[in-house]
């Protein structure tokens, strides 16, 4: 909870009634929250799925007299992952029909394209909540879903129905069984769609959405791709490695004497431990363990950069050469995953990619005053540690 912090900040700003009101604000509706069960069932609802108000819909005869109106409507807090389920292309019965009862409607029939058979599930055209299902007069077997993007889509004449009010559901996820159930002369879909903000009547607002509808189920989704793996780094290969670069280990990636203390002969700072740690230990051991948990949470940050640039996490040898400029330099390893042209590169775009990381993004000036603020010795440190990192890689792949 930030706001109650920010609320005591208002108050030392703006002292007095108003100032401490907003503090009694922040921190009123987590107590209520806490304190109220029917209170927290409604904080649930808006944290995942939102909360809309909304005036009944009146109908008759199968026709909407009075439309719904939209009074209040919050977003929902926590945003949906985007998982889908997957499913066969279907085909789609030409022509498809521009209903008007009611008006604004759409009428298409599924085709399963091996049976040439209408006995098909039908998939959920978007991920969301069904907010309405079952019997409902001329409709027959009906399901209503509000969409994650706001978008409203009532889907009818049912057969069968595979899902209940108040059931979160996937796009692409089977909802019911095509049907002819209600006022119906065949087995089709009658869909009615309302637009997030809009009108379901307004065929220029639903029609791009039905279009998108029907290219989903012409297209099918395909299984999600399964997680890529993450290369996770054991602690001795990280110390072992980084020390290679460091110059505190030894041919076989012992410790050596510069382990145990020295002196940063850029900065003058006392070093201990694997990583040359400078921040206050009182053994190597300690200043070990201390940059460790460090790089772990660097390692978190980098990979979750990879895969959102990349879709997947770096690679073993990309991510030990990561975290050892992050040990040279936190900010540098922080703009290492922008450099790089893959998840997996070569050694020369390692190195490419670590220079350019000296590079300060606000001033484009080069920031690296330990090696004299010169690209020319940048790269050949930056290739002297990546070559240490790989080949101490090398040689702990064959212990």
């Amino acid at each position: 909870m930030v706001v109650a912090p920010m609320a005591f900040q208002a108050a030392k700003q703006h002292s007095g009634l108003v100032g401490w009101l907003l503090v009694g604000v922040a921190i009123a509706p987590p107590l209520v929250f806490v304190l109220s069960p029917p209170v927290n069932r409604v904080s649930d609802v808006w944290l995942h799925q939102g909360i809309r108000i909304a005036t009944p819909e009146v109908r008759a005869f199968g026709r909407t007299l009075v439309p719904s109106r939209t009074l209040f409507e919050l977003e929902p807090l926590i945003k949906p992952a985007g998982e889908h389920v997957a499913f066969a292309p279907l085909a789609i019965a030409k022509p498809y029909f521009f209903d008007e009862s009611p008006a604004g409607s759409y009428d298409l029939t599924l085709i399963d394209p091996v049976t040439d058979s209408v006995q098909v599930d039908v998939p959920a055209p978007c991920g969301g909540t069904v907010i309405d299902t079952g019997w409902h007069g001329g409709y027959g077997n009906q399901v209503d879903i509000q969409c994650h993007d706001g978008h409203e889509v009532f889907l009818a004449h049912f057969s069968k129905v595979y899902v209940a009010t108040g059931d979160a559901v996937k796009l692409g996820q089977p909802i019911a069984r095509q049907g002819s159930t209600g006022n119906s002369t065949g087995e089709h879909v009658h869909i009615e769609i309302t637009p997030k903000g809009g009108e379901r009547t307004n065929r220029e607002q639903t029609l791009p959405i039905m279009q998108n509808i029907m290219t989903l189920w012409e297209t099918g989704l395909e299984a999600p791709a399964p997680a890529p793996a993450e290369f996770t780094l054991n602690d001795e290969t990280l110390m072992k490695a980084i020390g290679k670069a460091e110059g505190t280990v030894d041919g076989h990636l012992n410790p050596d004497a510069d382990y145990h203390g020295h002196i940063d002969p850029g900065n003058g700072a006392a070093n201990l431990g694997f990583f040359s740690y400078q921040h206050g230990a009182s053994s190597p051991q300690e200043a070990d363990q201390k940059q460790l948990n460090r790089l772990r949470k660097a390692e978190r940050e980098i990979q979750a950069q990879a895969v959102g640039k990349f879709g997947q996490p770096l690679s073993e040898a990309a991510l030990l050469t990561a975290l050892d400029l992050w040990n040279q330099a936190p900010l540098a390893g922080q703009d290492f995953v922008t450099h790089l042209a893959t998840y997996d590169p070569s050694p020369e775009q390692i190195i490419e990619a670590r220079s350019k990381s000296y590079i300060d993004p606000a001033t484009g000036a080069l920031d690296a005053p330990g090696l004299g603020n010169s690209m020319v010795n940048v790269e050949a440190d930056q290739r002297r540690r990546t070559d240490a990192n790989l080949k101490a890689l090398q040689l702990l792949r064959r212990y």
